[in-house]
């Protein structure tokens, strides 16, 4: 699949109960579905949250207001989406916002090489917080 990953990734955003929240569910196309379930290499999650990166960029873009949750199906997509944010952290800290949910059951700003059972992002400009206490 390799160079062809744009072409069978899927990225989508599907609204909450609750407005302008939105969760990320991202996946391959099979046929007419997205199977989230189907695992690439652990070789290929940079090229993978890449591409789900600039597209949470360009859904928040057009939805200013929007906040997108993930919550991995599993471990291993949460721990590889956490390396990817915490790799790539001035891209990152230049156009989000991000809040990680505790094993204490608390979201707090999120750290880099911490662990979450869900992150949430939102633009910085449409955010509250103050950028000196953002923490890297």
């Amino acid at each position: 699949m390799g160079n062809d990953l744009e072409k069978h990734l899927i990225v989508r955003f599907l609204p909450s109960g609750v407005d302008n929240i939105y969760q990320l569910e991202y996946g391959i196309k099979q046929s007419n579905r997205i199977d989230v379930s189907q695992r690439l290499g652990d070789n290929m999650y940079r090229l993978r949250f890449q591409v789900i990166a600039l597209a949470i960029l360009s859904f928040l873009k057009q939805n200013p207001k929007a906040l997108i949750r993930f919550s991995a199906n599993d471990q291993t997509r949460m721990r590889l989406f956490t390396i990817w944010i915490s790799s790539n952290w001035d891209f990152v800290n230049q156009h989000f916002v991000l809040y990680g949910y505790t094993a204490m059951n608390r979201w707090k700003l999120f750290e880099k090489n911490h662990s979450y059972l869900a992150i949430t992002v939102k633009l910085i400009q449409y955010s509250t917080y103050e950028r000196n206490s953002y923490k890297s």
